[in-house]
């Protein structure tokens, strides 16, 4: 497996993963060999945008 630095300053999870996503959004970042599923940065990055929307939507907030 490679292993590769994400150069800058990321005051979060989610802004890193978007930085990643934005430079490396084609490689694979998960692969699940139980079950098969494989998700690229781009793809994970989407989802987790889905989720965080999807929990603002339903009124979660920082710090619940």
């Amino acid at each position: 497996m490679t292993v590769r630095q994400i150069l800058g300053r990321h005051r979060s999870v989610p802004e890193l993963l978007a930085a990643v996503a934005d430079r490396h959004g084609h490689r694979e970042a998960i692969v699940d060999p139980g079950s098969g599923t494989r998700l690229t940065f781009g793809e994970w990055e989407r989802a987790a945008a889905g989720l965080a929307a999807s929990w603002h939507d339903a009124g979660v907030r920082r710090g619940d």
